[in-house]
């Protein structure tokens, strides 16, 4: 979703992207942005690195962990 959404606002992309955890599909986000009102209604997050699971959890297990590199972007 963040390419192709790269060139709207943010109050926008949130509208659209909380429009999308609505339905009843599965939705992979993937992203170089992430945005704190959103990821805490994400199921599970995965974080990959040069081909490795670098985190892995529902959004409180990676948030909570002030290593995390979730954590880190948010910050």
């Amino acid at each position: 979703m963040d390419e192709a959404f790269s060139a709207i606002d943010n109050d926008s992309f949130i509208r659209l992207e909380k429009m999308l955890l609505k339905t009843d599909k599965t939705i992979f986000a993937i992203s170089h942005k992430l945005n704190s009102v959103t990821i805490n209604d994400y199921t599970k997050i995965l974080v990959l690195e040069d081909a490795h699971i670098k985190e892995y959890g529902n959004s409180n297990e990676v948030l909570k962990n002030k290593e995390s590199y979730v954590f880190k972007m948010l910050g």
